[in-house]
């Protein structure tokens, strides 16, 4: 564990807090170390939080720790994810219904304390700070994984077969992309990885719990039948990749690796930090105001 003067927060190291005061300044200092948030091109660099009630638990999507099949659960809600945008429908069925690829963040620190200290009363808990340049709600990335949830179960296809596929589908990707290996590069760039979307107004009015919550989601990619070096991630040679399309895949930057921060809680301290976030209206019912479901 490191203490005050020791803190380099551009690399990924664990820090136990014992007080509300100085999780805030360990917030504070992360984000002047990485100079949050500021526009750069492509969007906004910011932090994004992550309250688990147990420091022992990897940051991992629910759908990895259970046998649920994403294409089966996607369909089996169609009736309730009608009229809803293709981010919404996610949203949707990560807060309400199934286990999904999708990792809840937030761009509201005290949320994600709240949820690191409201259960497992007995356990130490973790804050995690992790930065990003966060994409859009609306933007191509969510149908592109969309359609990768809907394949038949155990599909593999070479993404340039897959890119075709979305080209003849969605007119979009004629706008936006030139040609096939033109859209094949652009998705071997993150599809393995993964990206943070934030939601847009729209859904925000829509979906109250995410709202207060100021919830995002990290999208986990996928993993490919082989490795990926840096020479396959050409125009000219992304297409020829495989990608295994109901494969969970979890970056290694979340896997205690830099730009992650891990602030330990210690167990004593859950009680008087939930009586702190109480008094500045961060409390179960503020954050699930349709109830616990």
């Amino acid at each position: 564990m490191l203490i005050m003067h020791q803190w380099n927060l551009q690399e990924y190291c664990e820090i136990e807090a014992n007080s509300i005061d100085q999780i805030y300044n360990i917030i504070n200092a992360y984000n002047e170390q990485w100079d949050m948030p500021k526009k750069i091109s492509g969007g906004e660099f910011r932090a994004f939080y992550r309250g688990q009630s147990d420091a022992i638990w990897q940051i991992e999507p629910s759908i990895v720790r259970s046998d649920i099949n994403e294409r089966d659960q996607y369909l089996k809600y169609q009736s309730k994810l009608q009229g809803k945008s293709l981010f919404d429908q996610l949203a949707y069925l990560q807060h309400y219904e199934t286990g999904t690829r999708l990792i809840d963040f937030t761009t509201d620190p005290k949320v994600a304390l709240y949820f690191a200290c409201v259960d497992n009363k007995e356990r130490d808990a973790a804050l995690y700070l992790y930065n990003y340049v966060s994409h859009k709600a609306e933007w191509i990335d969510t149908i592109i994984f969309t359609e990768i949830m809907l394949m038949p179960n155990d599909r593999t296809i070479k993404l340039g077969e897959f890119a075709e596929e979305l080209y003849d589908k969605y007119e979009i990707f004629h706008e936006r992309f030139e040609s096939i290996s033109e859209l094949s590069a652009f998705m071997i760039a993150y599809l393995n990885h993964g990206y943070m979307v934030l939601p847009n107004e729209d859904s925000s009015k829509s979906n109250l719990r995410m709202a207060r919550q100021k919830g995002t989601f990290f999208i986990c990619g996928v993993k490919f039948a082989n490795a990926v070096p840096s020479y396959m991630r050409t125009s000219m040679r992304a297409a020829a990749n495989e990608l295994i399309c109901h494969s969970v895949n979890v970056p290694d930057s979340l896997k205690n690796k830099r730009p992650l921060v891990k602030i330990i809680i210690k167990r004593e301290y859950k009680e008087k930090i939930l009586e702190r976030l109480e008094k500045e209206g961060i409390t179960r019912e503020y954050l699930f105001p349709e109830g616990i479901i």
